[in-house]
């Protein structure tokens, strides 16, 4: 009895791993590594050698890297682990990493990712206008770029960025408080696909940009104008007149912005952040104040 059972032993086979038994590209790295937590994968990455060999594989092959969540946690250190060796980046959301990334850190990942379309570089306040330069110079294709709260971007920098990203479809520009007209209006006449604009809070922005985005961005289907205090309802009318794929306007702090001109978006039933007011009534009022020279 014994010896049947030694016999049987004999013939069992090895212990395996799961990185033994399911394929590493087509399973892993596709359906499992992506829904876990990216201090899951590091954990993972010291259990053992094949471990480290497959995260580390991972990492460089991976096309989206996303630490928007985990931002106040991450480093410098475990940034470079993940984006030393990948050349395959399509989307990098770096969202409020504003402890510790910097130009030396992101230069080298834009320079080696040409193919990028997608990034979020919001509230990361130690960057500099170096990084959207290289950005423009290495990544002509991209789509998407989020930059709120990047208060340190120049007119200069966003002209150079869309002169060689011209094909933008989604920018952001939220609280980017030293822009004006001119970097809106380049931007309106070099990226005419473009769908989405936020210049939220970018206080010098005036009718003049408005009107070029209106001229030249006929696709557009959002726009945010939130805190734009010197846009008028003479935008507006244009905006209803050339836009015609508009679905959606924020305008709220816009004061000189009313029924006048927004009665005319409603119409053709786009979505305004501010509630219907009756512009009718109000409206002969104060041209009577005025034609009176009354003051209050």
């Amino acid at each position: 009895m014994k010896m049947e059972q030694h016999e049987t032993e004999e013939h069992w086979p090895p212990s395996h791993s799961i990185l033994d038994c399911l394929p590493w590209e087509d399973v892993l790295f596709k359906k499992v590594f992506p829904n876990l937590a990216v201090q899951t994968l590091f954990s993972l990455r010291r259990v053992s050698k094949q471990f480290h060999e497959c995260i580390t594989y991972y990492f460089q092959t991976s096309k989206c890297l996303n630490l928007s969540r985990i931002a106040a946690r991450c480093n410098g250190v475990a940034f470079q682990i993940m984006t030393n060796d990948n050349s395959n980046l399509q989307e990098l959301n770096l969202r409020n990493s504003k402890d510790w990334l910097t130009d030396e850190l992101l230069v080298p990942v834009l320079q080696r990712n040409g193919r990028l379309l997608l990034i979020d570089i919001s509230n990361c306040t130690r960057l500099t206008n170096e990084s959207i330069r290289i950005l423009a110079l290495h990544c002509p294709n991209l789509c998407r770029i989020t930059l709120r709260e990047c208060i340190w971007l120049s007119v200069v920098a966003v002209t150079n960025l869309v002169l060689h990203c011209r094909g933008l479809t989604h920018v952001d520009l939220s609280g980017c408080w030293n822009l004006n007209d001119e970097a809106v209006v380049t931007m309106a006449m070099c990226c005419q696909q473009l769908e989405f604009l936020s210049i939220a809070k970018i206080y010098g922005v005036t009718d003049h940009a408005i009107a070029n985005v209106a001229s030249y961005c006929r696709r557009l289907k959002h726009l945010n104008m939130t805190g734009c205090w010197r846009v008028t309802n003479e935008s507006v009318i244009l905006l209803a007149e050339y836009c015609r794929d508009l679905k959606a306007l924020q305008i709220r702090e816009c004061r000189d912005i009313n029924e006048q001109s927004l009665c005319k978006l409603r119409e053709k039933n786009v979505k305004v952040d501010i509630p219907k007011y009756p512009y009718t009534i109000v409206c002969p009022l104060t041209r009577s104040l005025q034609r009176l020279n009354v003051q209050i």
